[in-house]
């Protein structure tokens, strides 16, 4: 095989830097707080390697929700979502994982209904920037603003906890969230994917390399937790009470959607910034520009970004003469 071909294939490794995204450990609530422990499967597509030596690799993210077992008709409560954290590597050789930067991450409420607003709770860690809460097109949670701080070093982070605010619209299983995956955000290396991020990769050779990845969820729009809320007749009044909330609460979220595309988003009293389309839908790929030669040079020592996973794999490729 050509020594161009084993650096694509050695590069394309390193480019999927930063796959494993982490996130904070699950906050126990109540002895009547039902939890969920679900595991995410990813199809990542990295973006802007040098001479486009690209590659698509697969994650596993862990995210734990709590909410009430069971509410009444009209009730609000709390949704708690976390995310489990995965180390981002640091170097390898003279290959320096700088950061992750525009870390994005969707998830989809499923019964628009009965959300009322979202929040952040805690400060993350090894983050940079202050990570912010949007609700965009009135069902899509987006967090963004930060990146991980890993400058050389493993970096065990994590997120602030979603905390969402829910009001029981009706009587029966109530939905909570699950990762993005309806429209562009259901397509295989799409922006508006479940999770997406820039990784900053240093070395003494070629300088600084920017490579995006697009995180396109496999898991389906199936909730990862539902609330059963009970009502009868003695609740009848509070549902009454929710619809016209409801009803009253579509008129002013008509009234946002007709503004906003005259003015600056809103943000409501928990801090959630309210938009109509995802801000970094069209977020553009850097696409480095350098010589067969230069990357052959450094491609090995690149390997850092991958994890160790991606060195791994190239060394029993090469045992067995594939690479």
């Amino acid at each position: 095989m050509s020594t161009s071909t084993i650096t694509k294939k050695v590069f394309a490794l390193a480019a999927a830097a930063g796959l494993s995204l982490s996130l904070s450990p699950l906050m126990v609530g109540t002895a009547s707080a039902a939890t969920a422990s679900k595991t995410i499967k990813s199809s990542c597509r990295t973006n802007g390697a040098p001479l486009n030596f690209n590659e698509t690799r697969e994650k596993t993210d862990v995210i734990d929700v709590s909410a009430p077992d069971e509410v009444k008709v009209g009730e609000e409560y709390e949704v708690r979502v976390n995310y489990k954290p995965e180390m981002i590597p640091g170097k390898e050789s003279i290959a320096v994982i700088k950061s992750a930067d525009d870390v994005v991450m969707r998830l989809t409420i499923d019964d628009p209904s009965s959300f009322v607003t979202a929040s952040l709770e805690g400060s993350g860690a090894v983050l940079k920037g202050t990570p912010k809460i949007s609700l965009v097109g009135g069902k899509t949670l987006v967090v963004s603003g930060f990146g991980v701080a890993v400058e050389g070093k493993d970096a065990n982070w994590a997120v602030p906890t979603i905390v969402l605010k829910m009001k029981a619209s009706k009587a029966g299983k109530i939905g909570t969230v699950h990762p993005a995956v309806e429209g562009a955000a259901g397509q295989f290396n799409n922006p508006q994917n479940f999770v997406t991020m820039r990784n900053v990769v240093d070395t003494q050779v070629i300088g600084t390399q920017h490579i995006s990845l697009n995180c396109q969820a496999l898991s389906g729009p199936g909730t990862l937790l539902a609330v059963n809320a009970v009502g009868g007749p003695a609740d009848s009044g509070k549902a009454d009470d929710k619809k016209a909330d409801k009803k009253a609460g579509d008129k002013k979220a008509d009234k946002k959607g007709t503004e906003s595309s005259k003015a600056a988003p809103s943000t409501d009293a928990s801090g959630m910034e309210v938009l109509d389309e995802d801000p970094y839908k069209d977020t553009p790929t850097d696409d480095g520009g350098l010589s067969g030669g230069a990357i052959a040079g450094i491609v090995i020592l690149c390997l850092a970004v991958a994890g160790g996973i991606g060195y791994g794999v190239y060394r029993a490729r090469k045992k067995k003469g594939e690479a």
